[in-house]
């Protein structure tokens, strides 16, 4: 398997993309200096493996979990699985370029709420970040039906209870987020100081959910977190 990869990385030139053995999702593999893996959710098919590709940079092994407008998914955001983020998480565990059970889900946008939620409803992550992430189980794509399922129940409008997630969580947000205000950021943060669970904000004085893209510094703190809180488990 690592032989493929290392001869992709020489035919693309770039970070070796493999079809994954769960629905929905492809890998971007490096040789991980920590062996620490992320499960990136993202909606657009032909962005979703960007942040991976760009924590993949720092050494960690990244999967990105594409769960809507890819092939072999929904064509749009209505009734997704919540539980493909477990089967993400179990695909990272047994893939034979990680060497540790320590697995952090990082989403974007939709797929920070995705990963909330999927943390708050038990997946075992040992770390979460949120980015442009917005407090509340959102509508699905269609008025009248919900965006997400977990083990054939709709998770209707409400708030994502974020005091039930054990890891600790980093909250990324934009000042000048206008599709969701960075005061959600700020309560999302308060909710987790206030129930005594672990949470860092931080809020950059520019950008949108895209800010990663152009502000290097961001990518580089998610790296700090990790660093600080998932290898002083080992």
């Amino acid at each position: 398997l690592l032989g493929l990869e290392r001869e992709l990385i020489e035919a693309e030139g770039e970070l070796a993309v493999l079809s994954a053995t769960i629905p929905r999702a492809r890998a971007a593999i490096e040789e991980a200096r920590s062996k620490v893996a992320f499960a990136e959710s993202r909606t657009r098919a032909d962005a979703h493996d960007d942040l991976a590709k760009r924590l993949a940079e720092y050494g960690y092994v990244a999967l990105a979990y594409c769960y809507t407008t890819c092939p072999g998914a929904p064509s749009t955001l209505v009734e997704v699985d919540v539980a493909g983020v477990a089967d993400a998480v179990a695909y990272l565990r047994a893939h034979p370029s990680v060497g540790s059970d320590s697995v952090g889900l990082v989403g974007v946008g939709r797929g920070a709420e995705l990963a909330l939620i999927a943390a708050a409803l038990g997946v075992d992550a040992q770390a979460v970040v949120a980015i442009s992430a917005p407090t509340q189980v959102g509508p699905g794509a269609s008025p009248d039906r919900e965006a997400w399922v977990f083990r054939g129940e709709r998770l209707p409008f409400a708030e994502i209870p974020v005091e039930e997630i054990d890891a600790p969580i980093l909250v990324i947000h934009g000042q000048e987020d206008a599709a969701r205000p960075v005061t959600g950021a700020y309560r999302l943060a308060e909710r987790r100081w206030s129930a005594g669970k672990p949470c860092e904000l931080a809020v950059y004085p520019t950008g949108d959910e895209t800010l990663y893209r152009s502000d290097p510094d961001v990518t580089a703190r998610i790296a700090d977190f990790v660093d600080r809180n998932l290898f002083r488990l080992h």
